[in-house]
């Protein structure tokens, strides 16, 4: 196997470790008296700005059921062959406890769930509209967190607090676009996302964020981060004629470090042209607009119209926000993706690793592309790495 791992399941209302889980069988794991349990297979995915999942396969009845408690912690440390430990996933047991399934001749229970990024996807902003609570502007990364702190940190009624539960927030970094938001009752995940897509009217200063495990990865910090969510490893040769402060990474058929390529581009939902439907009714209503005049100017048909609710918006700022999101989101997709092949210049966890921008050649294209989801199987002794790739162009 080209890397190692550590597994454990973490208690969900304190920092001490259920089972740890392993590849073998041992009375004790490394002098902590906690019994591992070999583990069939598992598989995860660490997504940039959304939730990512994960699956793991035990032997029944090897592996007792009731340690698969509601929202304990599943932590993966990972060490790469020649390269350091890392906490490389944490997610959250929501299986009520196992499933159950048959393979041949032996029965093996699953367990699943989310990642850390699921904590946003818990709360609802309970907050009226027009209320401080619901309606704010300033830097995209500053504005995430005082959401985050008023509905889940610190600044939360006391049942919705998570802070007793190892959750802290960064300090502000006042470093993101500057964006307004209005989003009264609204999934907490959701406005975070669209925060987000806003923000990206300034590339150099888009916003991402994430749960990020800390510690023993029972702890997590809601982080935020400019530019890209990891390091920048583009090549100068790409389209944006830099190369990354973290040292060029390019891959493609012909270094063969990349297997089973695609690239997919999507214009079909593209709209170019988005009405911003603020409050009011008939000609007081207010509406604000947002446009994109180089697709526009595409072709002679290319501007399409589309419009979004932005009624609890309370300001032209927060109603044009609404639709600058909105233009984002249905902007052209251009997705590729693969199967990154280790090479001893492309190791995951070394070289490139979640959220990292890189550069990719394929199909005689040049692309800068974010490192979107990282997808880790590994089973019957082997590693695989599948590794989805976007370009934001």
């Amino acid at each position: 196997m080209p890397a190692t791992y550590e597994i454990y399941l973490l208690a969900p209302e304190a920092d001490y470790p259920l089972v740890h889980l392993d590849w073998g069988a041992s009375a004790d794991a490394a002098g902590t008296s906690h019994t591992r349990t070999a583990v069939g297979w598992l598989e995860y995915v660490n997504v940039v700005n959304d939730v990512g999942s994960w699956r793991m396969g035990l032997p029944y009845p090897q592996f007792d059921e009731n340690l698969a408690r509601l929202d304990a912690r599943l932590v993966v440390w990972r060490k790469p062959a020649g390269g350091h430990r890392y906490l490389d996933f944490a997610g959250y047991v929501r299986t009520d406890p196992v499933d159950f399934y048959q393979r041949g001749n032996v029965l093996y229970m699953e367990l699943r769930g989310p990642c850390g990024n699921f904590d946003l996807k818990r709360r609802e902003i309970e907050a009226f509209s027009g209320t401080a609570g619901a309606n704010k502007s300033g830097p995209a990364d500053d504005v995430m967190k005082e959401y985050v702190y008023e509905n889940l940190g610190a600044g939360a009624a006391a049942d919705r607090d998570l802070t007793a539960l190892g959750f802290t927030i960064q300090d502000n970094l006042s470093a993101g676009t500057t964006i307004s938001k209005a989003a009264s009752y609204k999934n907490l995940l959701d406005a975070l996302q669209d925060i987000a897509d806003d923000s990206h009217s300034t590339e150099a200063t888009a916003a991402y964020f994430g749960c990020v495990p800390l510690g023993n990865g029972w702890q997590s910090e809601f982080q935020t981060r400019i530019g890209q969510w990891g390091n920048d490893h583009r090549h100068l040769s790409g389209p944006s004629g830099v190369t990354g402060a973290q040292g060029a990474v390019v891959i493609g058929l012909d270094r063969q470090n990349m297997d089973n390529a695609s690239l997919v581009q999507d214009r079909m939902n593209e709209a170019t042209f988005v009405y911003g439907l603020g409050p009011g009714e008939g000609i007081a209503r207010n509406i604000q607009t947002a446009t994109d005049t180089t697709r526009v100017g595409a072709s002679p048909r290319n501007r399409i119209e589309i419009s979004v609710n932005a009624n609890n918006a309370d300001s032209d700022a927060e109603v044009a926000a609404a639709a600058r999101a909105k233009l984002r989101e249905n902007r052209p997709r251009r997705s590729f993706s693969g199967t990154m092949v280790e090479t001893p210049a492309t190791r995951y966890g070394i070289d490139w690793g979640h959220g990292d921008y890189l550069t990719a050649v394929f199909a005689g294209r040049v692309m800068d592309c974010r490192v979107d989801a990282v997808q880790v199987r590994i089973a019957d002794g082997r590693e695989s790495v599948n590794a989805t790739l976007r370009s934001e162009a």
